[in-house]
């Protein structure tokens, strides 16, 4: 079995890692996944990059790595490179035989407290991960993944639910909000600001 590694700590986003798993577009498989963020500068960051490359040289040789076979990127946002680095976490809902894998494990700062399953973990928050590496091939090429095992949360940033914290008040279109429209705005858990077109 393969050895639970830890990461250095890092900002999480887009952790999906409470209650069940979500599904992935175009697939039929469902995950538990989180990214992390670190400083390219940051000594840290730089060592884990220098860990898990190693890591992929040590179970593939020289094989070329595919596309993403190697679990990290650099950010880019419109074509610009932010300085950071993402590193991408994900355990499947069940193993190739079928059996279940189970959810990942979420601490508190204190390891023998459980975080609470309805607390969500917003974008920023500061954590840690257990993880394994699983490596894999596809097309002649190969790459390692970064398996999901457990989080510990040291510093929690409130998760924002309903995403309308990117609307402004638009003077101009008042008038024409119908008279019947309620004051409570939709809170589907499944929209967030990153699905609006605007």
């Amino acid at each position: 079995m393969p050895n639970n590694l830890t990461s250095p700590k890092m900002e999480s986003f887009f952790a999906c890692i409470l209650g069940q798993p979500r599904s992935i577009e175009n697939s039929p498989d469902r995950v538990w996944s989180m990214k992390g963020k670190m400083k390219a500068g940051d000594q840290d960051c730089q060592s884990f990059q220098a860990y898990l490359h190693d890591q992929y040289e040590q179970i593939h040789g020289k094989k070329k790595p595919h596309q993403h076979g190697i679990p990290f990127v650099e950010e880019k946002i419109d074509d610009e490179y932010t300085g950071d680095v993402i590193f991408k976490f994900k355990r499947n809902e069940f193993k190739k035989n079928g059996d279940p894998w189970g959810a990942p494990i979420v601490k508190t700062a204190d390891p023998n407290i459980n975080w609470p399953q309805d607390k969500l973990i917003g974008n920023g928050s500061l954590v840690r991960v257990s993880f394994q590496i699983s490596k894999w091939e596809m097309s002649g090429k190969a790459g390692i993944s970064l398996r999901l095992q457990a989080v510990q949360v040291l510093k929690h940033v409130p998760y924002e639910a309903d995403g309308s914290e990117v609307f402004k008040v638009e003077e101009e279109y008042i008038q024409d909000i119908p008279t019947d429209v309620g004051s409570v705005a939709s809170t589907n858990p499944d929209i967030t600001s990153e699905d609006l077109e605007f």
